[in-house]
């Protein structure tokens, strides 16, 4: 994967490595995902793999899920498959939006400003109403389903006791829970949640409970672009008793949606379908990257 430059606050691809993503993919509807791929999962801490005396130690897991961000349907590349599509490649921080109003994007090392379009606030009135509709019924919560999906591939390997609790965790430093341009409201905590060494939340309870350590999961990209879901799954194993973090991991992938005009039929089951392979996906690579050995 390409690596992306930053400049001055400003995510940018130099032109070798734009000429690398122009070769592993030539059609236009795969280039918007794999810059959202390469920058997500370079933004991220480096994970920690638990040592295998300390995985083998563990009896008893709390699996906890984290509150989940909102799912973004960004104008980012778009031909028109979700409603609010534009050609627009935004990359710049919000900060740079904030201060001028304009969308900031570097293409073969030239800056430019331009007018953010009106594109990008109907994707988030899109991205909203999808958002009511999925979370409607059976209140389907995406880190749930994650959090499930931990819970059953630990317990398929019978070395441990594992539990799931269903009240979630809120991040810490979120103070606007509102759906932004970029989301940057959401991903800097997010971000600062998993990078930390030490877990932000007092799980002495758990400790006194007998277990002996607890799963945080979390989302961090959760994203639909043209005809592609792309998703990135935060596991953090961590010690109940002095909250150190034993292990973490976040892996990233896109998968195409192959019908996209049907995606949510029957209150959205095409959509949570593939959210939960997805997820189940994700959620097994970042355990093994932690330490669990698969089955």
């Amino acid at each position: 994967m390409p690596p992306l430059q930053r400049k001055r606050g400003i995510f940018y691809l130099g032109e070798s490595s734009l000429r690398e993503v122009l070769k592993v993919s030539t059609m236009k509807s795969i280039l918007s995902p794999i810059l959202i791929l390469a920058l997500s999962s370079g933004c991220m801490s480096a994970a920690i793999k638990a040592p295998a005396e300390t995985v083998r130690g563990i009896r008893k897991i709390a699996v906890v899920p984290m509150e989940a961000p909102p799912l973004e349907v960004a104008p980012l590349a778009l031909s028109g498959t979700f409603a609010g599509a534009s050609s627009y490649l935004v990359l710049a921080p919000d900060r740079i939006i904030a201060a001028t109003g304009k969308v900031g994007v570097m293409v073969f090392g030239i800056f430019m400003l331009m007018d953010l379009p009106a594109a990008a606030r109907e994707a988030a009135k899109v991205a909203e109403s999808l958002d009511d509709m999925l979370g409607s019924g059976d209140a389907w919560i995406p880190t749930a389903i994650l959090a499930q999906e931990a819970t059953d591939r630990i317990a398929s390997a019978g070395k441990h006791d594992v539990v799931m609790e269903r009240a979630f965790l809120k991040y810490p430093g979120i103070t606007n829970r509102e759906r932004t341009v970029l989301l940057e409201n959401w991903m800097a905590p997010i971000r600062d949640w998993y990078g930390q060494d030490v877990s932000p939340f007092n799980h002495r309870a758990y400790k006194d409970r007998g277990f002996d350590a607890v799963l945080e999961v979390g989302l961090s990209t959760y994203s639909l672009y043209q005809d592609h879901m792309i998703l990135q799954v935060l596991l953090k194993l961590v010690d109940p008793g002095t909250g150190r973090v034993l292990g973490r991991a976040h892996q990233a992938d896109l998968v195409r949606i192959k019908r996209p005009d049907s995606l949510f039929d029957g209150n959205g089951r095409p959509f949570k379908d593939l959210f939960a392979n997805l997820g189940r996906t994700l959620v097994d690579a970042d355990l093994i990257a932690i330490g669990f050995k698969p089955d």
